[in-house]
């Protein structure tokens, strides 16, 4: 399964070079903090791997002009790139080799913990914990990657956000698990080394692989 992983995000981030790494970040970030809050090897391993296809519904057609924009989205577009979350689920189901725990982590990824998220705007602990970890993983890899339209922000800065948007956007629980145990500070480290450089050999073998899969999931 890990490789189907790796080529359907490869598959995704041919697309669009600005987001390539993010699903690895967010992946690796998502375990570390599953790791930190104690939870069973099943469920660390569901975590990351939920985590790494979080975005997996934007493979399909309808996204690739959307997410190249390099400017903010009209109110249409917005409403259509809402819609990758559940599409995104409905893909991994169709490939009948994703545990539930994994297809409803992605499908819930943008559910925020006082019910203004989507797509059904569910609340606190009733949003599974594997979404409401990429929720926070996905914001802090945002927080701290350069953006076209600003620069990474600072750690201080994404820890005083992490804080101020605690029972709002994100689990509270999670935050305050997260800042104890330093995995913001941990999380700096990580995204720096999740993408080791490839030579353009490699990099093409793994593109390719990535187009024939892409061919083969269409035809079916």
């Amino acid at each position: 399964m890990e490789d189907l992983l790796r080529v359907l995000v490869k598959t995704l981030e041919t697309r669009d070079r600005y987001t390539s790494g993010h699903s690895v970040r967010v992946s690796i970030l998502a375990r570390s903090i599953a790791e930190d809050l104690g939870l069973r090897p099943r469920q660390v391993k569901q975590a990351e791997q939920a985590a790494l296809v979080h975005d997996i519904g934007k493979i399909e057609e309808v996204y690739a002009e959307i997410i190249m924009k390099p400017h903010s989205l009209s109110d249409v577009e917005k409403l259509v790139i809402r819609t990758h979350a559940t599409r995104g689920a409905d893909f991994l189901k169709s490939l009948s080799s994703f545990p539930d725990d994994v297809i409803l982590g992605v499908r819930h990824h943008h559910e925020r913990y006082d019910g203004a998220g989507y797509p059904d705007g569910m609340t606190g602990d009733a949003i599974p914990l594997v979404s409401r970890i990429i929720m926070i993983c996905d914001s802090v890899d945002a927080m701290l990657s350069d953006r076209p339209y600003r620069k990474a922000l600072a750690v201080s800065v994404v820890r005083e956000e992490l804080q101020r948007c605690a029972g709002a956007q994100f689990d509270p629980k999670l935050v305050e698990v997260m800042l104890a145990k330093g995995t913001l500070e941990r999380a700096v480290t990580m995204m720096k080394d999740a993408y080791p450089s490839r030579d353009e050999a490699d990099e093409r073998r793994v593109i390719e692989a990535a187009h024939r899969f892409k061919e083969a999931t269409a035809s079916t």
